[in-house]
């Protein structure tokens, strides 16, 4: 996902421009060139994979100095009271990163609808990123309620929107697997190439155990999967049953293009399109 065509200085002016208080004011206007500096250091620190060594602090405590003289707290009332508000200064700012994401779909999961911003260092830990725009993701609101408002480490790093290799993106990682029980289901698993950097794996890995993919994509599949067992049953029906395997490769090619290579759709429909045992007697379980 392309990083927003927004600088930190016309972020940060905008949404302090909006503070009535002038005393509030002149505190946050005194340490522009330091939050500026966040900037670059972020964006430096983002692109080597690297946010991990961002120094944080202890949720609450808002009365405690985050930057100069500006507290914790101030920082989050920032966001919270002149970024994310209507009709503040710098709202439609927000509403430009909520929008950017292409065809409204949340970028962490990759199928919920954005309805929200997300800070990928959470603003409870790292409050003087709050209106950093670098920082800001446009996300579905299961996205960015799960996600854990923790510490980010070296252990437990997950992949970055705007930062993340494009390798990631074209490189099949996704599988899944039909169940073949009374009622088939559908499992999904992470097997990253071997060629992949140990860092890379580790943070895709854990990007998806942090998003929960593994059961959500499986929710979302659920009705996928009794849609391809009519599929197979309307080829059945019309004595087509020779067409069924070049049927259903050719709906995995097609929702492969529509939706990428490790989306839930694709690598259900792949896994449908080869999988014998359901095309044969599974699917009948489910109509």
């Amino acid at each position: 996902m392309t990083k927003p065509n927004l600088t930190q200085a016309a972020v940060y002016a905008a949404c302090v421009q909006g503070i009535g208080d002038g005393n509030v004011r002149a505190r946050f206007n005194a340490i522009a060139q330091q939050v500026d500096q966040n900037e670059l250091v972020y964006d430096q620190l983002a692109s080597a994979g690297h946010l991990y060594q961002w120094v944080s602090h202890a949720r609450g405590e808002n009365h405690v100095a985050a930057l100069g003289q500006v507290t914790r707290g101030e920082f989050k009332q920032l966001y919270k009271n002149h970024m994310a508000r209507a009709g503040k200064p710098a709202r439609p700012i927000y509403d430009q990163i909520r929008m950017s994401a292409p065809n409204n779909i949340c970028p962490y999961c990759g199928f919920g609808s954005v309805e929200t911003v997300d800070h990928f260092l959470p603003k409870g830990r790292y409050s003087s990123l709050s209106v950093l725009p670098l920082n800001l993701v446009p996300a579905c609101r299961d996205c960015n309620g799960g996600k854990l408002d923790s510490i980010l480490m070296a252990d437990n790093v997950h992949s970055h929107p705007y930062y993340e290799q494009q390798y990631v993106f074209d490189d099949e990682w996704l599988y899944a697997s039909i169940v073949q029980t009374q009622i088939p289901y559908i499992e999904f698993l992470l097997v990253v190439p071997a060629a992949w950097p140990a860092d890379v794996s580790h943070r895709v890995a854990n990007h998806f155990q942090e998003f929960d993919l593994q059961r959500r994509f499986a929710i979302q599949a659920s009705e996928r999967l009794v849609y391809f067992a009519n599929v197979i049953q309307g080829s059945v029906a019309d004595g087509a049953t020779a067409m069924i395997a070049e049927t259903l490769q050719q709906q995995a090619r097609a929702e492969r293009v529509a939706h990428g290579v490790n989306s839930w759709q694709s690598a259900l429909a792949k896994t449908v399109a080869n999988d014998a045992w359901f095309q044969a007697v599974g699917y009948t379980q489910l109509l």
